[in-house]
């Protein structure tokens, strides 16, 4: 029987709907559903447009906590976490299910790309898949997947307001192999253009310093949340 696959997208983006979203994710040849988690008061503004779509209306406290509301609702095998200003790949759900029939790999992330191209990025790029060989750590705007019955298990590790994704590597490289898939996201360079290239490095980076040495989540959030 073929794994089924859930997509679970927190969307709190009022620019966004349900239907450019769905667009985002092209046409999977297995067994999906997916998952959107929208803020109350978006409420008249969204609605499924497929019956393999549900929504499940959240107030917004953070990336992790709105996964992990989408994880309690997901009934997939596998369920795959995207970014709301992310694209899939071609043959995304595929590259996936192939990863995941090895029974050691518990899950994994795409490689990256940025719809605005630029030296800089680039680099981050070559840095970032540096940093997932040594330490195993991936970036949710890489559309991380794991197995279903594992995140279930250990949906606390997604409960945090902010690095959710870090929280969910290491959770990922204490339960078995993870992998790097050769096939590439594409996500928005839209908070390093706005903020600035080298300002958005500094905030990530000291965001993944304050997280290293134990400083308050909440904290890390109001910090990078800022306005």
């Amino acid at each position: 029987m073929k794994p089924r696959i859930s997509v679970v997208i927190p969307l709190f983006n009022k620019t966004l709907n349900m239907r450019s979203i769905r667009q985002m994710i092209p046409p999977a040849t297995e067994s999906t559903e997916i998952i959107v988690i929208v803020d109350p008061e978006q409420k008249k503004n969204i609605s499924p447009v497929s019956s393999n779509e549900q929504i499940i209306y959240v107030k917004n406290r953070g990336r992790g906590y709105n996964l992990a509301e989408g994880v309690k609702k997901a009934e997939g095998d596998i369920i795959l976490f995207l970014h709301s200003d992310t694209c899939l790949p071609t043959s995304w759900d595929t590259a996936i299910v192939r990863a995941i029939s090895n029974q050691k790999i518990v899950g994994g992330a795409f490689s990256l790309s940025f719809d605005h191209k630029n030296m800089y990025l680039e680099f981050i790029i070559i840095v970032t898949n540096l940093l997932i060989r040594l330490i195993k750590s991936f970036s949710g705007d890489r559309a991380m997947f794991i197995r279903g019955p594992v995140i279930k298990k250990n949906l606390s590790v997604l409960q945090v307001p902010i690095m959710e994704d870090a929280e969910l590597s290491k959770l990922m490289a204490k339960t078995g192999d993870v992998v790097l898939l050769k096939e590439k996201v594409v996500t928005s360079a839209k908070s390093f253009i706005e903020n600035g290239f080298l300002q958005q490095t500094w905030a990530i980076f000291l965001c993944s310093v304050w997280y290293a040495v134990g400083r308050d989540l909440e904290k890390i959030y109001r910090y990078y949340y800022r306005k």
